[in-house]
């Protein structure tokens, strides 16, 4: 997650690391079919997702096993690509 100039790194352990790299960078460098960026604040591992839900306007609703205090969003334009992201897994 971006938060300011910093980029949050939240692991599933529950280890929490802050850098100041991008998440340009970030999705840059990891496993294209293990991540994926959902949002302009959100790049996901494939193994964090918990459940999806249809969302209002064809916005989908991802779930985390670790909770996260905000709601991540995956906008209408990014639904599709999304799922076909799914998928391929």
């Amino acid at each position: 997650k971006v938060n300011d100039n910093s980029t949050e790194i939240c692991l599933l352990n529950g280890h929490t690391y802050i850098h100041n790299v991008t998440l340009d960078y970030l999705g840059s460098v990891l496993d294209p079919i293990q991540f994926h960026r959902v949002s302009r604040q959100y790049l996901l591992s494939y193994d964090a997702i918990y459940e999806i839900e249809h969302h209002e306007d064809r916005k989908l609703l991802i779930h985390l096993k670790k909770p996260c205090k905000e709601k991540i969003v995956v906008s209408k334009a990014k639904a599709a690509e999304f799922l076909r992201w799914m998928q391929k897994r």
